[in-house]
């Protein structure tokens, strides 16, 4: 490297936090509501959702929340889920391929 610069960062104006980035999109492509289960290493990022005009709606647990975002894709089109880490994820698939 020959200069300092690093050349993935020197064109942006101003930087922009990944969750940010993804819940922008998110609403961009036609999703309101993002379905799922609070936990530990999703928290930090559960608290964009309000300020980029989101709706948090919290499930008891993860299979409930695959098919509440399953019944939202069938009238929407497009769905979200966010979970956090734990056995739990094992129940998201079976919501998905019963889906």
């Amino acid at each position: 490297m020959a200069s300092g610069t690093d050349i993935r960062t020197a064109e942006l104006r101003e930087p922009v936090d990944v969750a940010t980035y993804l819940f922008t999109r998110l609403k961009q492509i036609g999703i309101d509501s993002i379905h799922g289960l609070p936990g530990d290493f999703n928290l930090v990022a559960l608290d964009y959702l309000e300020g980029l005009g989101l709706k948090w709606v919290g499930n008891c647990n993860e299979l409930n929340a695959g098919y509440a975002a399953d019944g939202y894709a069938r009238v929407k089109g497009i769905s979200a889920v966010i979970t956090t880490f734990g056995v739990g994820e094992l129940s998201l698939p079976n919501a998905i391929a019963g889906a």
